[in-house]
């Protein structure tokens, strides 16, 4: 599978998988997880850096960047713009102004040392830690605030 961050803001899809994906989805673009939570529900499978959490179809798509010694699973290649391990805020601001992707605080999830961005509309958002980036995430969460979020800025143009 294929993996570009730029494509993954834009859209709201890891890959071919996407919130609400179900688990022969991931199994097909991604093959056997690494290791599964044996935990009752929500259920996590973890692919390299990549945790998917299913309830019982996907609910959520974690991209460790940061602190992750496990780096990419051999299902996930990477191809277009990977953000790097250590990027800090601004290179982070600097690219995704450079491809026309907003990006705004998340109030709920700010605090301390660190700060969570939406990033555009698709329900992606990435958190930084020390102004240093640990994960980008896509969840339903965050495309619902984030959809809200643009509705009531276009109603106050």
């Amino acid at each position: 599978m294929k993996f570009d961050a730029l494509a993954l803001i834009r859209t709201g899809c890891f890959g071919d998988i996407r919130v609400g994906s179900s688990p022969q989805d991931v199994q097909q673009n991604l093959g056997v997880p690494d290791a599964v939570s044996q935990e009752s529900p929500p259920e996590i499978w973890r692919y390299g850096n990549v945790q998917i959490i299913l309830n019982p179809v996907v609910v959520l798509v974690v991209i460790q960047l940061r602190k992750s010694s496990k780096g990419w699973h051999p299902s996930i290649e990477l191809s277009g713009w990977i953000p790097q391990r250590n990027m800090n805020l601004f290179d982070f601001e600097t690219t995704l102004d450079a491809a026309h992707i907003d990006l705004h605080p998340d109030p709920d999830l700010t605090f301390d040392e660190q700060e969570n961005f939406f990033l555009g509309a698709s329900g992606v958002s990435a958190l930084f830690v020390n102004e240093v980036l640990d994960r980008m995430t896509l969840s339903s969460r965050h495309a619902s605030e984030t959809q809200a979020h643009w509705q009531a800025k276009d109603v106050r143009r």
